[in-house]
């Protein structure tokens, strides 16, 4: 017998209790029946033929990998962007909209569950494609660190392609929705850059520019302004597209829509305030610049210790970020430097030119204010200089990294400022000197070509003496020498040879 007026205590649900841990489990829940999850394994693959193995062709320098980085999110990006819209849709699609509503959870927190869900695996991708890069460029870079910044700025930009593609799949579900968010974050991305391109600062925003430029984070430092206002505008497009979400009557009770609100505006005003600092920045020979963020005392250049090699005539010397290209530079340049080393006027070590950005960078700021900007990338030509001689080569040419493109840049011009140096003493060289000059550039290697004046050269060969000519007939006759004998010659009669005193008949 029961008696009357007694109750029986209920027991509060373990959901009541314990709201944390039901709240991790629905979003263990989520990550479990990712989207995402089982397409990784693909996604993987198609980056490795794509993305990362564009990146990893390039120069082993962290600048330049680092940026790689922060661009490659726009492939990323519209991926992650279709699948937060496909996710979103689910129950739109699978018209179970009115049955979750019984849920104990409100709809905006079943969702936020949902997004974050997609959203760690696809941090935790882009996560795995930064280390396997950074990885493989700490095996092979030789100075430097990488540019932490630039791959923020690309995890935050996939955080933010995959709310504003949850937002759009939850307000429009259906089939064609995720494919058209996929294509619409494709290209959305480029509107920035093309902006950009009509000298529209604000473009600059966009996570498809970065704020580097030839040199940056090597010879001068990398200024990260920028990628503070588009950290600032993406964190801006998160909080808004997830505050969108508690707008409907649906979403949860009146407190928590106007929390989405206050989380909307807020949002709002971060992506008005990053897009009013990227509209302020300026590109500056090195880099983008914005005036509210930037420092004067960071426009100062790297100062480094340089790496040499000592293999070939003289010392050849280089930033150490480029060491790897130190022994088949200093092989290229050996044939000329070891015609004249040890001479007068022959350089006697080479090395890099402490040029200013805009040397480095190849890049001349407009006259309106800094938003246009004529970008030339004219290599300075060799030059020797000081006392004793030095051979001055331009920074430019090692953003290029490969030996070979420097070799192309440079050409012939490098043997003959070596050798012209020491056997040249007065504007107007003589018959003597042109004929000691074509025979050291031909024991060099070098191809001489006899042209008619106003006729351009053929490859990569140099202006030589007519076939046949006594100054043609003084060169072979001192090009078939040993290298020994040339040398000695030269010693003895380098002085009378640059006054102009010795005639074609006194060589060799």
């Amino acid at each position: 017998m029961t008696a009357a007026g007694t109750s029986v205590p209920s027991r509060p649900s373990r959901l009541t209790r314990r709201p944390s841990l039901a709240g991790w489990r629905l979003l263990r829940l989520e990550l479990r029946r990712s989207t995402l999850l089982p397409l990784l394994p693909l996604l993987a693959v198609l980056l490795a033929f794509t993305e990362l193995r564009n990146d990893l062709s390039h120069p082993p320098l962290w600048p330049v990998r680092s940026a790689d980085l922060q661009v490659q999110v726009e492939l990323i990006g519209a991926i992650v962007a279709g699948l937060a819209a496909w996710t979103a849709a689910r129950d739109g699609r699978r018209h179970v909209t009115d049955l979750v509503t019984a849920a104990c959870w409100p709809q905006w927190v079943r969702q936020l569950a949902s997004w974050a869900a997609v959203t760690i695996w696809a941090t935790l991708f882009y996560a795995a494609c930064i280390a396997v890069v950074f990885l493989a460029t700490a095996r092979q870079a030789t100075w430097g660190g990488p540019i932490w910044w630039l791959p923020a700025v690309g995890a935050a930009a996939i955080v933010a392609f995959s709310a504003a593609g949850f937002a759009f799949g939850a307000f429009f579900p259906g089939r064609f929705t995720a494919p058209l968010v996929t294509v619409g974050a494709l290209f959305a991305p480029q509107i920035g850059v093309l902006a950009t391109q009509r000298n529209q600062a604000w473009g600059r925003v966009s996570p498809a520019v970065n704020a580097t430029v030839s040199g940056t984070g090597t010879f001068f430092p990398f200024h990260p302004g920028l990628s503070i206002a588009q950290i600032v505008f993406l964190a801006g497009v998160i909080a808004a597209a997830l505050g969108v979400l508690a707008w409907p009557a649906a979403a949860g009770g009146r407190w928590l829509r106007r929390a989405g609100a206050m989380i909307a505006l807020a949002g709002l005003v971060a992506a008005g305030a990053g897009m009013a600092l990227a509209g302020t920045s300026r590109l500056e020979a090195e880099g983008v610049i914005v005036p509210a963020l930037h420092t004067a005392a960071s426009d100062r250049l790297i100062t480094y210790r340089s790496a040499c090699d000592n293999s070939s005539a003289v010392p050849v010397c280089l930033h150490p970020a480029f060491r790897a290209q130190l022994p088949g530079l200093a092989a290229y340049l050996d044939p000329a430097l070891s015609q004249v080393a040890g001479l007068p006027g022959a350089p006697v070590r080479v090395q890099l030119s402490r040029g200013t950005p805009g040397d480095i960078s190849g890049i001349n700021i407009g006259s309106a204010g800094g938003t246009s900007s004529a970008i030339s990338r004219s290599i300075g030509g060799p030059t020797i200089s000081g006392s004793p001689p030095v051979l001055y080569l331009s920074p430019s040419l090692l953003l290029n990294s490969s030996v070979a493109r420097i070799s192309q840049e440079l050409g012939p011009s490098v043997a003959v400022t070596i050798i012209q140096a020491v056997i040249y003493g007065r504007p107007a060289p003589s018959p003597a000197q042109r004929a000691v000059e074509a025979a050291l550039l031909k024991a060099a290697g070098l191809r001489l070509q006899a042209v008619p004046p106003g006729t351009r050269l053929s490859g990569n060969g140099v202006p030589g003496p007519e076939p046949g000519s006594p100054v043609s007939a003084a060169a072979n006759r001192f090009a078939a020498l040993p290298a020994a004998a040339r040398h000695a010659w030269l010693t003895a009669h380098l002085a009378a040879l640059r006054a102009g005193r010795i005639t074609l008949a006194e060589i060799a």
